[in-house]
Parts: C-alpha cells; sequence; structure tokens
C-alpha cells in the first residue's frame, strides 16, 4: 500500500489508523479490557473501546459476541462514546471475544479480543 493512501497519526500512547479519505480506523489495540477480583472465584471485568474522543465519535456501535455460555452472548452498545461503548459483567474464566464496530457511514471492521482477568 503507498504511503499516500494510508497513515498513522500518533495520538498519547495510541495508534489509529487513517485510511483513505481521513477516515478514522481502530486498530486491534484500540480493543481493551479491564478486570477486579471480587472474591470466590470471579471477576468483574469490562471491555470497551481505548480511542480519542474524535475517534469515538464516529462510532454508530460496537457489538461484542461473549461466549456461548453467557446467557445473552450477543451485546450491542449502540450510541454510548462518552463511556467508550463498554459492556460489564461478572465472570470466572477468559475467552475471546468477537467486536463489531460500526461507523456512523456504515463502515464496518472487526476484532477480536482475548478478555484477561489476570492482569
Amino acid at each position: 500500500m503507498s504511503t499516500l493512501a494510508r497513515s498513522f497519526v500518533l495520538v498519547p500512547f495510541l495508534f489509529i489508523s487513517v485510511g483513505l479519505l481521513g477516515q478514522a480506523r481502530l486498530r486491534q489495540e484500540n480493543i481493551k479490557n479491564d478486570s477486579k477480583y471480587i472474591g470466590k472465584k470471579k471477576f468483574n471485568w469490562r471491555i470497551y473501546v481505548d480511542a480519542p474522543q474524535p475517534v469515538l465519535n464516529s462510532i454508530r456501535c460496537v457489538q461484542y459476541t461473549l461466549h456461548k455460555t453467557f446467557k445473552e452472548p450477543i451485546q450491542n452498545k449502540c450510541n454510548a462514546a462518552a463511556t467508550q461503548f463498554g459492556y460489564s459483567a461478572i465472570g470466572w474464566g477468559e475467552f475471546s471475544v468477537k467486536v463489531k464496530v460500526t461507523y456512523l457511514d456504515n463502515r464496518e471492521e472487526y476484532f477480536e479480543h482475548w478478555l484477561k482477568l489476570f492482569n
């Protein structure tokens, strides 16, 4: 890919890919989670999009597909830039989360994030 077609903008501690027409795109590193041990082998965890506010404001929805053992494994967070499109739950094990990001202009991006409980 030519240097004119894609460049990277450095934001403190984050890389955001900028594609054609200056459209911000997330990278794998922008999908994060945190967790806290709450006892009895359980953790309170949260998955979210860690990006600058202008990028978050360009997102319409983030869909998280959790492990199939969850009662409702598909969680949609829409119009939630203020909360970084975060989703929280309580659990006991680590697993892979599929993440679909839909932008206001209907572009979609897909990621996979390993939900870590032990940091």
